[in-house]
């Protein structure tokens, strides 16, 4: 057998799996469409995500899954075709899905809605997560922590103590009285401002400056100058501001210290959740917590471990609070919150941490720590799917061989007798292999290619007859016939693109011939 005439055979045998891989590729997205398993598996996968890669996916897990697809974010990528027509459609689609969890006895993966994403790109599902989890607002919460300790503790006690000795030398407890009520009372706006977020904590800092500049000047205007006592009085002032705002050094290791550290975030959010199930254990259900009567009801162990938690229980309330104003329970939060999230958020966090500079965003570097821990375990689910897939793309190229009849062994043989045959599809298997670039074009092409030729496959007598006679020199015939459908089943399954591909390769062969030899007797370089 000669190198034109295997080529040929191959190209031929080549084409016929293109085609039948093009059927197989249609009905394999149908299916997949149908019964909803692309969305169905990214949700199952994200379930085991959130539950630790354990098999035990228990109600929790799946309340909290469903918490985060009815974000607005996830919601928006299931869309939904519009139309008059797309509702009947969907109905239909429906209808098999609910058919077919009928018969298998499966459950609804979706709960009470009928479908939902099939793809979720790793920042949504990271900004979705953390929003519910509300970090953000906890690490919003905890710098406004931070700057009203500064406020008081740095800032207004050191001008308290540089007033009160000025007031001492004069034996004037009034003095100033009024501009230092003044400034209090600014300093609790831009408080205010920054608890509102209306201002950054740089832009918060830089106002802090300017009170105490404004301090400064109304002093010295309520103040006559020529007292020696005042002058050191207003040194001091301007000794504090420089100290705290106009030394670089200094005003980066102030901010970088009001900047909450985002593990510091998730270990003060791990704290909460600790006093919520404190607080839970006592069976107080009021909108208003107190301490002292939660401490009251709890055991000793508990109300000792209450009490190292005083300031994360206030901070628990306050935000509780606030939230609340915007429709978020916070509680409810930690009632679905698998415990495996909350376990794996400080490594996570600690992660982010080493990776930030002190002026970066650690939040945001938190966000892609947690789409770095998505990707990478859909990147496991996606390779679990493709193996489902594969055995349910060998099922139905075995059964698109068996209906085609397409017996890989009567069409070799077939190609083997028949020139015309043979000439016929590796001329139009050229012409698709040239013309065709993408998977729409490919179906376009072979649907033209297929014009006037008789494939060897089909149910026909010929096919049948022929078949018959080939396998006389088997001891089971039909063994046969049900080992070629095998064959071709498996060829099938490997899909259009690639059974394209390797025709794009063997038509080069073809093209270019046999590699010459050189005087030497050894191949050229020459391709």
């Amino acid at each position: 057998m000669n190198l034109p005439l295997i080529l040929d055979l191959s190209i031929g045998l080549i084409f016929i799996y293109l085609i039948l891989s093009l059927l197989s590729s249609e009905i394999h997205e149908i299916i997949t469409t149908l019964l909803q398993w692309r969305a169905e598996h990214l949700k199952k996968s994200i379930e085991g995500l959130l539950a630790g890669g354990g098999s035990e996916i228990n109600d929790q897990v799946k309340q909290f899954t469903d918490q985060l697809y009815d974000d607005p974010l996830i919601k928006s990528l299931n869309q939904e075709a519009r139309g008059a027509v797309a509702p009947f459609f969907r109905k239909v689609t429906q209808f098999i899905g609910s058919a077919y969890r009928k018969m298998t006895g499966l459950k609804n993966t979706f709960g009470k809605k009928n479908s939902g994403p099939s793809y979720i790109p790793s920042e949504t599902f990271a900004t979705t997560l953390l929003g519910a989890l509300k970090i953000e607002a906890l690490y919003q919460k905890l710098a406004e922590s931070k700057l009203k300790k500064f406020s008081q503790d740095r800032f207004k006690v050191s001008i308290y103590r540089i007033l009160t000795s000025l007031r001492d030398s004069k034996a004037d407890e009034s003095l100033l009285e009024h501009e230092f009520a003044a400034l209090e009372s600014k300093l609790d706006d831009i408080l205010e401002d920054f608890r509102t977020q209306k201002a950054g904590l740089e832009i918060t800092f830089d106002r802090f400056s300017n009170q105490l500049k404004l301090f400064r000047s109304q002093a010295k205007e309520a103040l006559p100058e020529s007292e020696h006592v005042v002058e050191i009085f207003s040194n001091r002032l301007a000794g504090l501001q420089e100290i705290l705002f106009e030394n670089e050094q200094e005003r980066t290791v102030l901010l970088t210290n009001l900047k909450p550290k985002i593990s510091s975030v998730v270990e003060e959010f791990k704290k909460i959740y600790e006093v919520y199930q404190l607080i839970r254990s006592t069976g107080k259900q009021a909108d208003q917590y107190v301490f002292e009567t939660i401490a009251a009801k709890l055991p000793v162990p508990q109300r000792e471990r209450l009490m190292q938690l005083q300031d994360t229980f206030h901070l628990f309330t306050e935000l509780k609070t606030e939230l609340k104003q915007g429709n978020v329970n916070y509680e409810e939060i930690f009632d679905k919150l698998p415990p495996y999230v909350q376990e794996c958020l400080p490594l996570l966090a600690q992660r982010a941490q080493t990776k930030v500079d002190r002026t970066e965003n650690t939040v945001k570097q938190f966000q892609q720590e947690v789409e770095t821990w998505f990707d990478r375990s859909m990147e496991r689910a996606s390779g679990v799917y493709k193996r489902n897939a594969k055995g349910v793309a060998i099922l139905v190229g075995f059964l698109i061989a068996i209906i085609a009849n397409a017996d890989t062994f009567h069409i070799v043989a077939r190609l083997s007798r028949d020139n015309v045959l043979r000439s016929t599809i590796a001329e139009s298997a050229s012409h698709v292999a040239t013309t065709a670039n993408d998977i729409s074009q490919i179906k376009e092409k072979v649907n033209d290619a297929l014009t006037g030729i008789s494939l060897p496959i089909g149910w026909n007598a010929i096919n049948l007859q022929q078949q018959q006679q080939e396998g006389f020199s088997w001891f089971f015939p039909p063994l046969r016939r049900f080992i070629g459908w095998l064959i071709s089943g498996i060829a099938i399954s490997m899909g259009a693109r690639f059974w394209f591909d390797v025709l794009n390769k063997v038509m080069r062969v073809k093209t270019t011939g046999a590699i010459p030899v050189s005087s030497t007797g050894e191949p050229s370089d020459m391709d």
